[in-house]
């Protein structure tokens, strides 16, 4: 994706520009960035990039993008149910094979993610990498939320208009709280899945930032439950900041479904509760799950 956009809101409230609710300074000349917890913390130095890869991985993902976004425009036009969902697939597991990256994921998110329902899925967002993780995993009947910029994209642009997306404009609360009611009763009547990256942005220096309450708010419309997953090494092998992509393993873990907040009830704790489970699973798997190598010691 880049990055996957929503607006944190209280339950009442008509919606904010996503970035409202986060202590910072303006975008685009930061010094520091935020932890959750309101501290803090400088940024660290970009990572370097390895040249060669750099020649090597961006024509081929260029030609892959533009031949898969061709297809798209295509199958879209043809037959979006049909067409669309697969092809999605395809594009994401072709990059992540022409980067050396080795999807896994975990039965218990496996056997979720192939059912049909309606749900919120969210998930961290740490890395570009996590856009092209999550298309090779799409869910069929899944809509993503994400910021109104990536429309004028060239190619990529494309893409997102045959996807089912839900662009979010950051500098108009109204339409951004628009936007939001028409996804969440979407979900509700068609039974589709929403895919929203509670953080908003991708965080800079790899902790997990501060959730808003947009996805949280969906879920309270939509009557739908949250099903939670964790990317992990997402982050390890394509940094923010850096340019190509190392080669290695993401894993992909499912954390037990939240319920729909109750109608009026207060999302806050729930996005509390929900924040310090990602952290303390990606503490976990941070420690015990192999990322940078796993491709070379499995061969």
């Amino acid at each position: 994706m880049g990055e996957v956009a929503t607006t944190g809101l209280r339950a009442g409230e008509p919606a904010a520009c996503p970035c409202d609710d986060v202590p910072r300074a303006e975008v685009g000349i930061l010094e520091k960035t935020w932890r959750s917890d309101g501290v803090a913390m400088t940024p660290p130095a970009a990572p370097k990039s390895n040249l060669l890869r750099v020649l090597v991985q961006a024509p081929v993902l260029a030609v892959v993008t533009l031949a898969f976004a061709l297809l798209l425009l295509v199958g879209g036009t043809i037959n979006r149910a049909r067409f669309v969902t697969p092809l999605l697939r395809a594009w994401g597991r072709t990059c992540l094979a022409a980067l050396g990256v080795r999807l896994v994921l975990e039965p218990a998110a496996a056997a979720e993610l192939a059912k049909v329902r309606r749900r919120v899925l969210t998930l961290n967002h740490a890395s570009t990498l996590d856009m092209v993780v999550v298309t090779a995993f799409w869910p069929e009947g899944g809509i993503i939320v994400m910021k109104r910029e990536f429309l004028r994209m060239p190619v990529f642009g494309w893409v997102v208009g045959v996807m089912d997306a839900v662009p979010i404009d950051r500098t108009n609360r109204e339409r951004a709280a628009a936007a939001l009611d028409e996804a969440a009763r979407v979900v509700r009547e068609k039974d589709r899945t929403i895919i929203v990256a509670p953080e908003g942005t991708r965080s800079r220096t790899g902790e997990l930032q501060r959730f808003k309450l947009g996805a949280f708010h969906m879920s309270q419309k939509a009557e739908a439950p949250i099903v939670p997953l964790v990317l992990h090494g997402t982050r390890e092998l394509w940094p923010m900041g850096q340019i190509d992509c190392r080669s290695g393993t993401v894993t992909v873990r499912m954390l037990p479904e939240v319920p729909p907040p109750a109608a009026g009830q207060d999302v806050h704790p729930v996005a509390d509760r929900l924040h310090d489970a990602y952290a303390d699973e990606l503490d976990r798997m941070r420690e015990t799950v192999p990322v940078v190598g796993a491709l070379r010691s499995s061969s």
